[in-house]
């Protein structure tokens, strides 16, 4: 089986590979850790529905948002924000899941 070598250097673009070398984690990876941060403090430090907080991520459905979430930290957002308001949120912890 034999790749297309156009398809090959996809991966080696310069932002790509730059992004990999810099941060260690491909670009992907790093937005989506990104958008779990905001997520998270949007979970902690404001009373706005799930709902709401996917909408202002860009995830058109609660459900999308809720799968995305707990793909990248183990918990719903609902168990997410329960815990962090049973602890006390604290400034170290937000984010810690995410990355």
């Amino acid at each position: 089986m034999r790749l297309d070598p156009l398809i090959v250097r996809c991966n080696e673009h310069p932002r790509v590979s730059a992004c990999r070398r810099l941060l260690g984690r491909p670009a992907l990876a790093v937005l989506h850790g990104r958008i779990l941060l905001e997520a998270q403090r949007e979970l902690a430090y404001t009373a706005m529905s799930i709902k709401q907080i996917g909408l202002g991520l860009g995830f058109d459905d609660a459900g999308y948002f809720t799968r995305f979430f707990r793909r990248g930290t183990g918990s719903t957002p609902s168990q997410w924000r329960a815990a962090a308001q049973a602890s006390g949120p604290r400034r170290g912890d937000i984010g810690s899941e995410a990355g």
